[in-house]
């Protein structure tokens, strides 16, 4: 195993190349999973191309993570949002929010 000094194997750069893919999101459209797997959805809002002002919801990339992958990543995101909640980047009131609208309850 390399150690924090060594370069990894096929020299990767300090920063990605101009080609390194990028992807906007506003959210998860659909997640589906097994007991091994875990799938779902990016999807954004799309303008429509004669500019009248409409939109749509549009999938536009589906990831595929093993099981313990994305609880891993879940964790990753937790730990993430409670540092964004210390920095005041976001307000504890408002995850409420968004978790009462997404569970379909009120905390109220």
């Amino acid at each position: 195993m390399p150690s924090d000094t060594e370069a990894l194997p096929g020299g990767l750069p300090d920063f990605p190349p101009p080609h390194f893919p990028t992807v906007f999101a506003d959210g998860v459209s659909a997640l589906v999973n097994s007991p091994s797997i875990v799938k779902f959805f990016f999807s954004r809002f799309e303008p429509s191309f004669s500019g009248d002002g409409r939109s749509k919801l549009q999938p536009f990339a589906q990831v595929i993570m093993p099981m313990d992958s994305f609880a891993t990543m879940c964790v990753f995101f937790e730990a993430q949002l409670r540092s964004m909640v210390q920095g005041g980047f976001i307000a504890e009131e408002r995850l409420a929010q968004m978790r009462d609208a997404f569970q379909g309850t009120s905390s109220k």
